[in-house]
């Protein structure tokens, strides 16, 4: 909504510090990843809800989706309702570690919600202890549940999936300014 930039969190449950922490986090990182929106971070208000099944909402887990969310609000894309995503969000719109990947992805089975974005590099899931522990895939489980698990490293690919739009930057030609290089060679 018009506004100053400010982000607004409504919960249901009751969320700990540092998930709102994390949602204020991901706004200013989706603004600063994307220039093209920044004008329009700045001047509207952003509102998330959380709703869920449990008595307390904590963690990080919710960065990745609200950093795309805002990219997509700014940017007036639409959004799949059938793509869930999870993940922690830092610099540079990197999408980061979270825990209980197999959880989420039951809950999404569950749900009949047909795809879920986990974290690049988490695919493969440790379960039990150090000397009982099991490696399970988490593409292929998801296939025995009939969710599509993709992998994604940062908010530009979340978002490729949640809206069909493109936000990957055209790559350019390194430029080497002439007086960096008088400087380098002396």
């Amino acid at each position: 909504a018009p506004g100053t930039g400010n982000v607004f969190i409504e919960a249901e449950p009751v969320t700990k510090l540092d998930t709102r922490i994390s949602l204020k986090l991901a706004k200013q990182i989706a603004c600063e990843s994307l220039p093209a929106i920044s004008e329009k971070c700045d001047s509207h208000d952003f509102f998330f809800r959380i709703e869920a099944n449990a008595s307390l909402v904590g963690g990080p887990s919710a960065g990745a989706a609200a950093a795309a969310l805002t990219i997509a609000a700014a940017d007036d894309a639409s959004i799949s309702q059938s793509v869930a995503v999870t993940g922690t969000i830092n610099s540079g719109g990197l999408i980061g570690q979270v825990g209980g990947l197999k959880e989420k992805i039951d809950a999404a089975g569950q749900s009949k919600l047909p795809m879920v974005l986990i974290p690049g590099g988490e695919r493969h899931y440790k379960s039990g202890s150090k000397t009982t522990a099991a490696v399970l895939d988490l593409v292929d489980y998801g296939k025995s549940l009939g969710v599509d698990v993709r992998e994604v490293s940062d908010v530009r690919e979340a978002l490729l999936q949640l809206t069909g739009k493109n936000y990957s930057e055209e790559e350019k030609a390194l430029e080497i300014d002439e007086h960096y290089s008088d400087v380098m060679d002396r």
